[in-house]
């Protein structure tokens, strides 16, 4: 009966009900990445493997310089804003996100568009990698609309509607690619399959937006959105995001850097596909974190109004439950690894398991630091992690290069991405641990 009265309860509080309701979603999306992941791995072979991740860790680095930061602007102030039910204000923060996001595409990302081969040739000395990256850069340049959709349901909680629409978003990026590949189209199949799914699926956003607006009073239809592109107080928003940019750019440049400098020095493709199997396969259940940290930041920005306690409660309870949730459900994927890659990828993948093994060490923290990004950004210590995020990655790459020196890349991508994956949230988990005793309740 305890028991029951305690689920009961949980159930009644909305961040739990978001979370639960995410987390669900979760499942499917889990399924859609592993399979995803087999599929490809399983037709592709080894060597083309090796050359899908270095593809998509190329497009991963390029994005870097399309991003200013607009979307955590957006889903920082949008949920206040809308809290307070200010429609001026809202229709801002969403005119701001639509037009950044549009000039970014139009400039820095056609700019990339056409230097992609001589960069992947100077990193990989391959030119036709940034050919085919060519297809997923398009693709992420016209996931704008979709973008608008999913920030604006998470910003007014509409989480049920979230959950299905970010599903069906991922089965159609596993229908397109994978009926591709399977029709005999390899890689070329993947990244155009891509594109044609990121295209269908912000039309299809751009309908149910619309009907989201027509529905709800406080939100702008996109003829407004447009329209109110010349009354934008762009600096204002510009100099909130460019922080929380420079530091979202930095965390995709230290999750990267391990897999671009195998690429860059290694002679064995194959062994960019061992990694890329390892650090995927141990990364799946990082799927049930995303729903916390998405509802958590949303929940932090409201819970700071109404108080430093119940806001040191909040963000103590978040870090430690999906912490030891996340150790939780990261060990049995460990002890099954040996089984699991070798039935579900094949022998030709075996190589995989002992990785398995020694980078399951980077991802211990993961779980704690599930809020760390949101309480830097609601904190205002924007710059206090942008200097930690920079002595971690010059540091990192020193390292690396020392490593390189004495053992193989592969080895040295390892211990980098240890490094990055543990030792970088333990620095970030001793200052707020600290900053934290500094609030007044």
């Amino acid at each position: 009966m305890i028991l029951f009265k305690t689920i009961k309860n949980l159930s009644q509080k909305r961040f739990i009900r978001d979370v639960s309701i995410l987390q669900f979603g979760s499942f499917f999306s889990l399924g859609i990445s592993a399979l995803t992941s087999i599929i490809f791995a399983r037709l592709l072979g080894s060597d083309n493997y090796g050359l899908y991740a270095l593809i998509f860790s190329f497009v991963s680095l390029t994005e870097i310089f399309m991003d200013l930061g607009a979307d955590y602007t957006a889903l920082t102030l949008l949920p206040a804003a809308y809290a307070r039910k200010d429609r001026v204000e809202i229709k801002n923060i969403l005119s701001y996100f639509f037009y950044i996001s549009l000039f970014i595409s139009l400039t820095i990302g056609v700019l990339i568009l056409l230097i992609s081969p001589l960069l992947t040739d100077w990193l990989y000395h391959q030119e036709g990698i940034g050919r085919l990256a060519r297809y997923v850069i398009l693709a992420v340049m016209v996931r704008t609309l979709f973008f608008i959709l999913t920030l604006t349901l998470q910003s007014i909680r509409k989480i049920k509607s979230l959950t299905v629409i970010e599903n069906l978003n991922k089965f159609t990026y596993l229908l397109f690619p994978v009926s591709l590949v399977l029709l005999g189209y390899g890689l070329f199949g993947i990244v155009f399959g891509h594109f044609i799914s990121a295209l269908i699926f912000s039309i299809v956003s751009l309908f149910l937006f619309h009907y989201l607006t027509k529905n709800n009073e406080l939100l702008p239809s996109m003829i407004e959105i447009i329209k109110n592109f010349k009354k934008i107080n762009f600096k204002k928003y510009l100099q909130f995001g460019f922080l929380v940019s420079l530091n979202k750019n930095l965390d995709k440049l230290y999750a990267g850097l391990p897999l671009i400098f195998l690429g860059m020095f290694t002679s064995a493709v194959s062994q960019i596909a061992y990694f890329k199997i390892a650090t995927g396969y141990l990364s799946l259940p990082i799927v049930f974190l995303t729903a916390i940290s998405r509802v958590l930041m949303v929940q932090l920005s409201q819970s700071l109004a109404y108080g430093g306690k119940i806001f040191k409660e909040n963000f103590k309870k978040a870090a430690w439950g999906s912490g030891l949730l996340f150790i939780f459900l990261l060990i049995p994927f460990i002890i099954f690894a040996s089984f699991l890659i070798s039935l579900l990828y094949g022998e030709e993948y075996l190589p995989a398991i002992k990785l398995v093994y020694i980078l399951s060490l980077g991802f211990l923290m993961s779980g704690f630091s599930v809020g760390y990004s949101a309480f830097f950004r609601i904190l205002d210590k924007m710059k206090v992690l942008l200097f930690l995020n920079l002595a971690v990655i010059l540091s990192g790459v020193l390292l690396f290069f020392i490593f390189l020196n004495f053992i193989s890349p592969l080895e040295s991508a390892v211990m980098l991405f240890i490094y990055f994956g543990s030792g970088e949230k333990i620095i970030r988990s001793l200052f707020i641990v600290r900053h934290l005793k500094r609030i007044k309740d």
